[in-house]
């Protein structure tokens, strides 16, 4: 009994590091849709996807020895099939009139990814844990963890496809199908790299720092445009300088919920920062916003900007 409850610990422990790499993707999305209209609809269809995935394993007696490094092409590109579907089908219908630049399309198909990568790995580290038998197990379910992130950074060229048929005006048919055969080639190529004895470590590492630091410069990708389209508003006097340095870090907004907590503020200064977010945003996107709607924004940043606290 306590040995099955620890195979699944470890195998929720897969999931917790995928929502944890998800947070700062969202983060940087957080303007356009709240969290639950975002976040968990795109995690949770990736985790549907990577459910379906893992029962197909099973259903082909391929879930025993889940080693990332020995699984067949075909369950590769099965892997790579359904997340195209699940994206295509499922998701950029919701979301296309989001998917405005390189990093929108990057963020709403890499969250589908990480859904897919932390049932993986979940299973994954908890076959591996179960198959150690007790022995030198607390270093093996760490290692796929690390490993399997990384299949997250082969789902994005889907995303990437969309915004560039869009923006060049490509046939969109044919570029979706170049993104897909990316995915799939990055997939394979990393699969195949798994077998090498000396790469392992080193991919282990990527997972460990590629994706955080994809979402790390999200951030300060974020900071800049906010620090450089306020700047207007606070020229007039619309909003203070000390608004904008709360607006750009998270740990100072948290810092501002929690004073305005003491005064019922609390709504005010979570859609003050938000359509600040939103304002700077827009007028990153140049002529694709309209005027009318940047003026709506600014009147309501400057009625509640009194209203709110400051980090």
């Amino acid at each position: 009994m306590l040995y099955g409850i620890l195979v699944l610990l470890i195998g929720l422990l897969g999931y917790a590091a995928a929502l944890g790499y998800a947070v700062p993707f969202f983060w940087a999305k957080r303007y356009e849709r709240s969290l639950g209209e975002a976040l968990w609809p795109a995690l949770g269809l990736g985790t549907l996807t990577g459910l379906v995935w893992v029962g197909w394993l099973y259903a082909a007696g391929l879930l025993a020895d889940l080693n990332p490094g020995r699984l067949p092409w075909a369950a590769v590109g099965l892997q790579e099939g359904l997340k195209t579907a699940a994206f295509l089908g499922l998701w950029y219908p919701r979301v296309k009139a989001h998917l405005q630049d390189l990093f929108d399309g990057f963020t709403h198909t890499v969250l589908i990814g990480l859904g897919v990568a932390g049932v993986a790995a979940g299973v994954q580290a908890g076959m591996w844990f179960a198959a150690s038998a007790g022995g030198a197990w607390w270093p093996i379910p760490l290692f796929p963890l690390l490993l399997t992130y990384n299949t997250a950074l082969a789902t994005p060229f889907l995303g990437l496809a969309v915004v560039v048929a869009r923006e060049r005006r490509y046939p969109l048919a044919p570029t979706l199908l170049a993104g897909f055969l990316l995915n799939l080639g990055v997939h394979l190529a990393y699969r195949a790299a798994l077998n090498l004895a000396w790469l392992p470590p080193l991919l282990a590492l990527l997972g460990l720092y590629a994706l955080p630091g994809v979402a790390f410069w999200a951030l300060l990708r974020e900071r800049g445009i906010l620090q450089r389209y306020l700047a207007e508003e606070v020229q007039r006097g619309l909003i203070s300088p000390e608004h904008v340095r709360t607006a750009c870090s998270p740990y100072r907004q948290l810092q501002a919920v929690r004073r305005a907590r003491r005064w019922g503020r609390v709504e005010f200064t979570l859609r003050f920062y938000r359509a600040l977010a939103r304002l700077a945003f827009l007028k990153a996107r140049g002529n694709s916003t309209s005027p009318a709607h940047l003026r709506e924004l600014q009147r309501e940043v400057a009625r509640l900007a009194p209203k709110v606290e400051i980090g």
